[in-house]
């Protein structure tokens, strides 16, 4: 080693001179060690490189929705500029037909938009070959009125035009969009008003653009249920009741009253509803939900959190007045203020300085008077509202129910040529029409009509029941038409809803010599709103699950309705609850008086006198064992063995035990899954059945099936033997076997969990893309970087 440093000196005698070449020859050694040395070193770092990226690579597919699972429901960024097609809206393509060819859309606003300006139409159509451009007019009205006019092109191709409709002419809840056509096809002015070249279509790819405002106007209570219960969005927003931890019964009974209150609301099948504590309620659910606040400021952490916001804000003492008294014991308090999370999003909050004003917060949503008079954006609840004689009785309580009764006010059908009015009526829930049904109509023709030609045909949900010819009907007449009753009941048992859609198809003709000579305006028909059904109900067979909420609901609503839930209910369980209520709140027309109580704790006489909800697992709620077991001695075996399926759930109504004159509802599963799937399927449902049945199997991503029947038959109905017999184990079949797509303990979430995995936890497909271009190009860079250092080494 002396004479290596020796020789990197000159310091070498020449004696010594022949160890020179070993020397080198050494160096020489050493250096190719030290670059192969490094060469390693640096295949090390790339592999630990490459190992590195691919790592991260494959964990970005699962960071992302872990992170949303932790949030719990994804992020919704609301568009500052909104766009729909009139498809996604439902509609299908509009035609016009006939010289004075006329049709109309409703254009709905989502309930939580604030149209900022004018609302923009892109609007494709295609005229008839034969229209004679130079004379042919189309006239477009919002809201009966005139928007714009144009000569439509006819040459059997689409076209586009846009116009405006400025917020003047802007209905709170959307626009009710007219076209009115002159489908001329001559110059001469006595043209054939009826000939089949006269046609135009518009198409339902035309679009709607709407600019909305950064941030909605201040809500009030009389906003409700609209400023929770986003209406007119296919993919509303949850609503998520915020409950105190271990929530007694009257909290809990509070949160079901408005959650009927709010199910007014409803107008999808799928339940929005979703239940959470302050300290489980994320991020993500305050940005992207409408919250229910239920409960005491001792109680509720986020009426601490929330005060400044309130527009009265509690002391340490309580609410308070504006005037700064304390409210006194007993009185609730109702406020409602915007989301400080979302704009667009509201905050309801029910409660009270104690808990008897807790209770009468809640019993002002179930009592209709006094929740008519809440007005503001906040108010205290000290009495309920006197119940005022109404100066007409409900609807559908009498032999007679007006148009008036329905809402509805006299309308006019102005104009030449063939138009369309219709009515869109509900009748109340389990009930079918009786014989000698009738529609009778209160109708008047324009003088300046012709006799012979006008009239107007009547169809209810799409069943012809007769004509009015305008020579009969003249000044105004009354007029009287059987409705097959029947057909009608034959349309609800086979899937319909309890509807009456009255079509009047109105035909405004002028005499012949007149031509178009005369003012449009002197051609019109009018329909008098005390037009009436007359008829009586037929009460539906029972136990029925197809009819629910009857008999829950019912125009009279005198029965209350007791929830039943477990001792220690879960997040689900609660859901449950809130959801069954909302959806009773649906349809009904009445007060509906609603109550929570633990099954462990229930005193069963005290079950007598109301109809039951029934929630959870019989392991669980003990009033769900004791009712299991009487069922045991009242069905077919094979009915019960499925009943006690592990991973299935079901929908079972049946004649309460403790109390002949009431109806039950269970909504259970034998265990924890089988309850899972019965909840999972209300929530994407939003209802029971689909047909007539007692008990109906649910399984999650699917419709629930009927699998027994015996309302109105001589004796039970296996409705699903494969399914029966399968799940009771006597005939195994991987095909129909409901437990392979049932939820598993270790798989079942809460909807809320659904809502994540569903809508957008995972990697949209171009994200996925980018990740796989991104790892090709690593892999690519690091394979060429060793076959460089490969080389380098060979060589």
């Amino acid at each position: 080693m002396r004479l290596i440093f020796r020789l990197a000196y000159n310091d070498v005698s020449p004696n010594e001179y022949w160890i020179i070449p070993e020397i080198k020859s050494i160096v020489r050694k050493s250096t190719r060690l030290r670059r192969v040395t490094r060469e390693k070193n640096m295949l090390t770092k790339l592999h630990f490189i490459s190992i590195f990226c691919l790592a991260c690579f494959f964990l970005s597919g699962s960071i992302t929705p872990a992170v949303a699972q932790e949030q719990g429901i994804p992020e919704q960024e609301v568009p500052e500029t909104t766009s729909r097609t009139f498809a996604d809206l439902g509609y299908e393509d509009l035609r016009l037909k006939g010289l004075y060819g006329i049709s109309s859309l409703w254009i709905p606003f989502q309930s939580d938009w604030p149209i900022a300006d004018d609302v923009q139409f892109e609007l494709t159509y295609t005229g008839s070959p034969l229209l004679n451009s130079n004379a042919a007019i189309m006239t477009i009205l919002a809201n009966n009125q005139e928007v714009t006019s144009f000569r439509p092109v006819g040459d059997g191709r689409p076209h586009t035009i846009t116009f405006s409709v400025p917020p003047g002419q802007q209905l709170p809840g959307g626009i009710n969009l007219t076209f009115a056509g002159h489908l001329r096809l001559t110059d001469d002015p006595c043209e054939d008003s009826f000939n089949v070249g006269q046609w135009l279509t518009v198409h339902n790819n035309s679009r709607v653009n709407a600019n909305l405002l950064p941030t909605a106007p201040t809500p009030e209570i009389t906003d409700l249920p609209q400023a929770i219960v986003v209406q007119g969005s296919q993919n509303p927003p949850p609503i998520i009741f915020v409950l105190p931890e271990n929530a007694d019964d009257q909290t809990l009974s509070t949160a079901a009253q408005v959650a009927t209150r709010l199910g007014g609301g409803l107008t999808a099948d799928h339940l929005p509803i979703r239940v959470a504590t302050a300290n489980s309620l994320t991020d993500a659910n305050k940005r992207n939900a409408n919250l229910v606040l239920i409960g005491l400021p001792g109680n509720q952490p986020l009426i601490q959190e929330l005060s400044s916001l309130m527009p009265v804000p509690p002391t340490e003492a309580g609410f308070v007045s504006q005037d700064g008294v304390l409210i006194p014991s007993g009185d609730g308090v109702i406020q409602i203020f915007p989301s400080p999370w979302q704009p667009r999003h509201h905050i309801l909050l029910v409660s009270g300085n104690d808990a008897a004003g807790l209770a009468k917060a809640g019993q002002a949503f179930a009592h209709q008077p006094t929740f008519e008079s809440l007005t503001g954006s906040f108010h205290f609840v000290r009495d309920l509202v006197n119940r005022p004689e109404p100066p007409v009785p409900p609807p559908w309580t009498t032999a007679q129910t007006t148009f008036t009764q329905l809402g509805e006010v006299d309308r006019e059908v102005v104009g030449l040529g063939l138009t369309d009015s219709s009515y869109f009526f509900q009748y109340p829930p389990g009930t079918m029409l009786a014989d000698n049904a009738k529609l009778v109509l209160h109708l008047a023709f324009s003088p300046a009509l012709r006799a012979q030609g006008s009239y107007a045909e009547v169809y209810v949900n799409d069943i012809y029941v007769g004509a009015v010819e305008a020579a009969r009907a003249g000044g105004g007449a009354w007029v009287s038409l059987d409705l097959p009753a029947q057909a009608l009941n034959e349309l609800i048992r086979n899937g319909r809803a309890r509807e009456l859609n009255v079509k009047l198809a109105i035909a405004n003709l002028l005499p012949a010599n007149n031509c178009e000579q005369v003012n449009a305006e002197s051609s019109w028909t009018k329909i008098y709103a005390d037009s009436y059904f007359q008829f009586d109900f037929l009460p539906v067979e029972l136990p029925d699950l197809y009819h629910f909420p009857y008999p829950f609901v019912t125009p009279e609503n005198h029965t209350p309705v007791r929830l039943v839930l477990p001792q220690t209910p879960t997040v689900e369980e609660l859901q449950t609850a809130l959801s069954v209520s909302a959806l009773m709140g649906s349809q009904g027309i009445a007060d509906l008086t609603v109550d929570v109580v633990r099954g462990t704790a229930v005193d069963l006489e005290a079950l007598a006198g109301h109809h039951l909800v029934l929630i959870g697992t019989p392991f669980d709620n003990p009033v769900l064992q004791e009712t299991m077991a009487g069922q045991q001695t009242s069905m077919p075996v094979e009915v019960y063995q499925v009943l006690g399926t592990p991973n299935a759930g079901f929908f079972h109504m049946f004649t309460s035990p403790w109390d002949e004159t009431m109806s039950a509802l269970g909504i259970y599963g034998e265990m924890e899954p089988g309850f899972q799937a019965a909840a999972n399927t209300l929530y994407e449902q939003g209802r029971l059945a689909s047909e007539s049945g007692s008990i109906a199997l649910a399984r999650t991503g699917e419709a629930p099936v009927i699998i027994y029947r015996e309302a109105g038959l001589s004796g039970p109905q296996f409705v699903q033997p494969d399914i029966i017999l399968s799940e009771s184990g006597q005939q195994p079949d991987a095909a129909a076997d409901p437990t392979a797509t049932a939820v598993t303990a270790s798989e079942s979430t809460s909807p809320t969990s659904e809502t994540e995995t569903d809508s957008g936890n995972r990697l949209t497909n171009t994200e996925q893309l980018i990740l796989i271009i991104t790892a090709f190009l690593i892999i690519l860079v690091t394979v060429a970087a060793l076959l460089r250092i490969a080389w380098r080494i060979r060589a």
